[in-house]
């Protein structure tokens, strides 16, 4: 077996052995996780790597150390969830750096964050004043929350006594052309009402559609392909939302009057802003082209 080909296959058994234990594990995305655990990443990840590229060494013992890496982190992992004593050891507990306004000094020095540090992580949660903060705290995965003091906090509907609505996700009917009969029907949809919809907004080709979402509300969200090209103008856009804002009011005006003669000119209004609109978009691309 050529070099080549040895380094191929124990790669594939490299990336196999760190996936089963990746799923194993279960561990959370980089931002979430502790030092312990990144640092147990990083050498599992190292182990790996040396099986790939170490042609003198035998695979087995590398695997023999990727499950004992594998299986410590799961063992502490699963020990800590039934030990606060442990977990603490393991995790470290939240430190406090801001209280009411004021620093907490020693805390920072205990967990070696400068001024500036602490500064940049308050600016990241759009805090501008230490002493608009009732609490910023240092959580166990390295990020500091931070809860502003309560006449600084963004004005809540509750704190008005407004009633809200509740809010569900919008189900993504149309992707990159393709309509999703799952999520459609699930919406309690129909593929015929969903291409009436896309007839009223002047779209005749599903192809034709970059995204489609549909909100608890039953309004459709379309967002066509190349609606709007890289380095077209602000105004130039401007005035395309407005005609294609146009053309929805004339088809709609058209479906829902009883007057023949009345849908007869919304529809001929309707074909003439689709022409000046093609003309137009056609031209920003030419710009956009030449510049």
């Amino acid at each position: 077996m050529s070099f080549s080909l040895l380094v191929f296959v124990r790669s594939l058994i490299a990336f196999a052995a760190l996936f089963l234990f990746a799923r194993i594990i279960r561990k959370q995305q980089i931002g979430q996780m502790t030092l312990f655990e990144y640092l147990t990443g990083i050498t599992i990840g190292s182990i790996a790597a040396s099986l790939s590229v170490e042609l003198e060494d035998e695979p087995v013992p590398t695997l023999v150390g990727i499950a004992t890496w594998g299986g410590i982190t799961l063992g502490i992992a699963v020990v800590s969830l039934r030990s606060q004593r442990l977990r603490r050891f393991f995790e470290t507990e939240p430190r406090v750096l801001i209280r009411d306004g004021r620093i907490i000094e020693e805390n920072l020095r205990k967990e070696r964050m400068t001024m500036d540090q602490l500064l940049m992580n308050l600016r990241l949660k759009n805090v501008f004043r230490v002493e608009d903060v009732a609490y910023a705290i240092l959580e166990a995965n390295g990020q500091v929350s931070v809860l502003p003091k309560a006449d600084k906090r963004p004005l809540q509907p509750h704190d008005l006594n407004l009633p809200v609505s509740a809010e569900s996700l919008p189900f993504t009917v149309i992707k990159d052309g393709q309509i999703n009969h799952q999520r459609l029907a699930e919406a309690g949809r129909t593929t015929t009402w969903l291409m009436g919809e896309l007839k009223r907004q002047g779209i005749d080709r599903v192809e034709d559609v970059s995204l489609a979402q549909l909100d608890d509300q039953g309004k459709l969200f379309v967002d066509r392909k190349g609606e709007w090209e890289e380095g077209a103008y602000p105004s130039g856009k401007q005035l395309v939302a407005n005609l294609e804002k146009l053309l929805v009011d004339l088809h709609q005006f058209a479906l829902e009057t009883d007057d023949p003669r009345a849908r007869r000119d919304y529809r001929r209004a309707a074909q003439h802003v689709e022409t000046i609109l093609g003309r137009l978009k056609r031209h920003f691309r030419e710009t956009t082209k030449e510049g």
